[in-house]
């Protein structure tokens, strides 16, 4: 699979392109790779997640990450 960033981005069919590569790769490299495409998080800050990083309202109906490191 070839993937073309001429603009230092890639294109939403690049973005398919590789979720499918991943998801054939495994499901860790998947999850990985949606993480850092739909949370938009650097690759620092992924592996800088800790559990207690997540966080949910009183009634535990949401949940959000709060990115404590990272560079």
């Amino acid at each position: 699979m070839q993937v073309n960033s001429k603009n230092h981005y890639l294109t939403k069919r690049e973005v398919i392109q590789l979720l499918n590569q991943l998801r054939h790769q495994g499901y860790r490299d998947y999850l990985i790779g949606v993480s850092l495409v739909l949370l938009g998080l650097r690759v620092s800050e992924l592996v800088s997640i800790k559990w207690g990083h997540f966080h949910s309202d009183p009634a535990e109906t949401s949940v959000w990450l709060t990115v404590m490191e990272g560079q």
